[in-house]
């Protein structure tokens, strides 16, 4: 049977199911954040990385659970709390293995009676006399056998120490010249050598071509082009936008949202691979999100898509960044159970969308990394909504990504 533990993090059958810190692959009871939160991306991005054929569901699985280590241990409470009883199940593990190696283990004093019995009747007092002295007539002619050596050795490295000297000039007479080498290649490399072999008078500066490599970045990076963010709402009006445009207000330069239900959607309908990303704040109570890849259908209502909800303080236990699969009904496989945004308080939310692969990310953190099996959705327009309380952006913009798989 597979064991994604095993053949992915190298975790043994042993040591499952592993802790928080052994399936981040950290050090027990870690207390920096950011090598918490690196040890999740780097886990998470590397799972996503295997999750392909017959092992996708295990995949997810991982990826829900490395998740869900991260947000506890970044949260000073719950890490505390994780903390004390991972630290008490330890310790009782410690001591049973005491007790049972304490079982197993032979009396000292019996071991060391029967060893002493043993050396007094081994060896008859008269015998024993006798090795003593071979011993020490050995160490004799050990010793003499090593003084002999020494004083060879030493006559032969007399010997050689004449041949040192030519190797010491030989060595002299090659630096010197490797040097008349080097000295003779920068004259032939010279800038008036060289600018007259470019047709330049001496002196005058050859342009140098730029390197643009570093500007060069894989098409497959969901961060590449960051120059090339479109703004979905300008701040002055909602004619890209379609829905209840006229509950919306703009007000100072921000979209608010009406105190009730109310939807905007994105007049183009072909985003397929991007990144989406707002600035916004919820009100105390508030309700409301995101949606991606959304349609509207014949009859007017609108499919939402994927949805990724706003909710702070607002009705349910589903809070910001928890992600639904909304259509003929609501599917919530991602919930997020942690407040990770204070009413009233600006967040940036980014939802990048690559195939089937939905990422969600919270205040430059990863919250959530899921792959729809189904592919439900794979194009659509984006979805802006209000259920309750207030919304308001400040930002709203895309960046397409380059298809999947191309």
């Amino acid at each position: 049977m597979f064991d994604p533990y095993h053949k992915w993090l190298g975790i043994s059958p042993k040591d499952q199911p592993p802790n928080h810190y052994r399936l981040l692959g950290i050090e027990l009871f870690e207390t920096d954040p950011d090598v918490i939160d690196a040890a999740a991306n780097r886990q998470m991005a590397y799972i996503q990385g295997c999750a392909t054929g017959p092992h996708l569901a295990l995949s997810q699985k991982l990826l829900n659970e490395i998740a869900a280590a991260r947000l506890c241990l970044l949260n000073p409470k719950k890490k505390a709390d994780y903390d004390a009883q991972l630290k008490g199940k330890l310790d009782a593990a410690s001591r049973g293995a005491t007790v049972e190696l304490a079982a197993q283990r032979p009396s000292p004093s019996t071991t060391a009676v029967a060893s002493d019995s043993e050396a007094v009747t081994a060896i008859p007092p008269n015998r024993l006399f006798l090795e003593l002295t071979q011993q020490v007539a050995g160490a004799e002619d050990e010793e003499s056998t090593a003084h002999t050596f020494h004083r060879t050795r030493s006559a032969r490295t007399r010997s050689r120490r004449p041949w040192k000297w030519p190797v010491v000039v030989g060595s002299v007479v090659l630096g010197v010249i490797v040097l008349i080498i080097l000295a003779a290649s920068l004259s032939v490399l010279s800038p008036s050598r060289v600018d007259r072999q470019q047709g330049k008078p001496p002196g005058e500066k050859v342009e140098q071509r730029k390197d643009t490599s570093a500007h060069l970045q894989p098409a497959n990076d969901p961060r590449a082009g960051e120059d090339k963010w479109q703004p979905l709402f300008n701040g002055t009006d909602l004619d890209a936008w379609e829905g209840d445009v006229t509950d919306w207000k703009i007000k100072d330069g921000l979209l608010v949202s009406p105190p009730h239900e109310a939807k905007l959607l994105s007049r183009r309908a072909d985003f397929q691979d991007f990144r989406f990303r707002v600035e916004a704040k919820i009100s105390n109570g508030g309700i409301g999100g995101q949606g991606i890849r959304s349609q509207m259908s014949s009859s007017g209502n609108i499919n939402f898509g994927y949805y990724v909800q706003t909710n702070s303080t607002g009705p349910g236990e589903d809070r910001t960044g928890s992600l639904f699969i909304v259509g003929n009904g609501r599917v919530c496989p991602v919930p997020i159970r942690e407040r990770l945004v204070e009413p009233e308080t600006w967040f940036t939310q980014e939802i990048i969308a690559r195939g089937n692969t939905i990422v969600v990310v919270i205040n430059n953190k990863r919250i959530l990394n899921y792959e729809d099996v189904n592919n439900t959705y794979d194009k659509g327009k984006f979805l802006l909504h209000s259920g309750g309380g207030q919304l308001v952006y400040r930002k709203v913009e895309v960046l397409r990504l380059p298809k999947s798989g191309s």
